[in-house]
C-alpha cells in the first residue's frame, strides 16, 4: 500500500484536474492518493478543477486540508466513479473544502433544454453503479447543485460533511439519494444548504419504472442543518417509483428562526404538486423516525400517499405552526403512527381550525383535512407535563 503525491505529476502546461488523474491512475487498489494544500503547479492554496476526476476501484483520495475549486464555465463534476468501481474512498483529512466557484446558470429548469446538459452535471460527487465507498469530513461551499449525488450504487457511507451554501440558486441539495440505491448511510451533516439538505427521490420523469430502480435501505442519522428554502429530509416517489425501508434518529432544525424564514418541514413526504403524479400507499413504505427537533412551519408535511410507518419523539420549539399538515392534495395512508408529540410553549396555533378534534383540542395544530385511511396520532405532550 502506498501514499501518492499528486504534486509528484505535475508536467509543464498539465492542468490540476489531469495532475491529480495522473497520481489515480498510477495508483493500485490500495493505494492512497494525497492531494495536498500546496499545488506546486498553481503556487497556490487552490487547485482548479476543470473536468471530473474519475476513482476507481479500490483507491483512496486524501484531501490534505486542501481546497479545490470548480473552474468557472465548465459543465462537469469535480468527482465521479469509473463505473462499477468498488472499495473506494474520498476522505477529508483537517479543513479540506470542496467548492462550485462560480455559478454556471444551468439549474433544474434549464436541464437538457437550449443544448444545455443534464442538471446532474452539476453535482460537486456524482458516484453512479458504485459500491462500497466512502465520502468522508469534506466542507463543501458555493455549490452549484447538489454536493453529493449517488443513484444505482449499493453499500454508500457519507459522514461528516459540512455545508455552507450561498443561495444562488434555489435547488441546492446537500446529499442527493437516486433511484438504484440500496444500503445507504449519511450521518453527521450539519451546516446551512439552499434547498433539501437530503433528498430522496424517485422520479419517473429522469428514471424509468424498472426492477432494480427501487431504493431501499437509508439511514440517516445526526442531520443536524438548516435548509434556506425546503425541508431537512425529502422523501419523494411518483409515477411507480418504490421507496422502502428508510431508518432515521436525530433530525435536528438548527435555523435561526429570527433571523431568515423558517424551513418548509423537518421531514416532507411526497411533493406539493402530487397530484401531477399519483403514487399509491405501498411506494413509500417502511419509514421509520425517532428524535427529531423542529422549529419548522411545519414538522412534517404530508402531500404523498404512504403505508407501515412511525414517527416517534418529536420535539417542537420556537414558533413552529404544524407538527403535521397536509395542505395541498389528497394523501392515502396505511399504517401510520405518530407517537409523543413535544410540543414547546412557544408552538402556539395562529388559526383555531388548524386543529382536528379526534387528534387533541387546544393541543399543537395538526392538518390532516385531505388525508385519507389508516393514520394516528397517540400522544401529543405538552412540555409542561409531569411524565417529561
Amino acid at each position: 500500500m502506498r501514499i501518492i503525491n499528486a504534486n509528484d505529476f505535475v508536467s509543464p502546461g498539465a492542468a490540476d484536474a489531469d495532475i491529480i488523474q495522473k497520481a489515480i491512475d498510477a495508483a493500485s487498489p490500495g493505494d492512497t492518493v494525497r492531494i495536498p494544500r500546496f499545488n506546486v503547479s498553481g503556487d497556490s492554496n487552490e487547485w482548479h478543477i476543470g473536468k471530473a476526476i474519475l476513482v476507481g476501484t479500490g483507491v483512496t483520495v486524501l484531501l490534505d486540508n486542501c481546497r479545490l475549486v470548480l473552474k468557472t464555465g465548465i459543465y462537469d463534476n469535480m468527482f465521479r466513479n469509473r463505473d462499477g468501481a468498488s472499495g473506494f474512498s474520498i476522505i477529508g483529512e483537517g479543513s479540506a473544502v470542496l467548492s462550485g466557484g462560480e455559478w454556471n446558470y444551468l439549474s433544474n429548469n434549464m436541464s437538457g433544454k437550449y443544448g444545455l446538459p443534464d442538471v446532474s452535471v452539476n453535482a460537486l460527487l456524482k458516484f453512479r453503479h458504485a459500491s462500497h465507498a466512502v465520502i468522508r469530513n469534506i466542507r463543501f461551499e458555493m455549490a452549484r447543485w447538489a454536493s453529493v449525488m449517488v443513484d444505482h450504487s449499493e453499500d454508500v457511507r457519507i459522514e461528516d460533511l459540512w455545508f455552507e451554501m450561498v443561495p444562488h440558486v434555489k435547488d441546492l441539495y446537500g446529499v442527493l439519494i437516486g433511484c438504484g440505491c440500496r444500503n445507504i448511510s449519511v450521518e453527521n451533516l450539519t451546516g446551512r444548504t439552499g434547498d433539501d439538505t437530503v433528498y430522496i427521490f424517485a422520479d419517473s420523469k429522469r428514471y424509468p419504472v424498472t426492477a432494480d430502480a427501487e431504493i431501499r435501505g437509508v439511514r440517516l442519522r445526526n442531520i443536524v442543518t438548516d435548509p434556506k428554502f425546503e425541508s431537512i429530509v425529502h422523501i419523494r416517489a411518483n409515477g411507480g417509483h418504490k421507496i422502502r425501508d428508510i431508518r432515521m434518529d436525530g433530525i435536528v432544525d438548527s435555523s435561526d428562526f429570527f433571523d431568515k424564514k423558517r424551513i418548509h418541514a423537518n421531514v416532507h413526504i411526497g411533493d406539493r404538486e402530487a397530484e401531477l403524479h399519483p403514487a399509491v400507499p405501498s411506494d413509500i413504505s417502511g419509514i421509520r423516525l425517532v428524535n427529531a427537533f423542529s422549529s419548522a412551519v411545519n414538522t412534517f408535511s404530508l402531500n404523498g400517499s404512504f403505508s407501515d410507518s412511525c414517527f416517534e419523539n418529536v420535539f417542537t420549539f420556537g414558533d413552529n405552526i404544524n407538527i403535521i399538515n397536509n395542505s395541498s392534495c389528497e394523501v392515502q395512508t396505511e399504517n401510520v403512527r405518530f407517537r409523543r408529540l413535544y410540543y414547546g410553549k412557544g408552538s402556539e396555533p395562529n388559526n383555531s381550525t388548524s386543529f382536528i378534534s379526534r387528534y387533541a383540542i387546544g393541543a399543537l395544530p395538526v392538518v390532516a383535512d385531505n388525508i385519507k385511511g389508516d393514520l394516528k396520532v397517540e400522544k401529543l405532550i405538552d412540555v409542561d407535563e409531569e411524565d417529561i
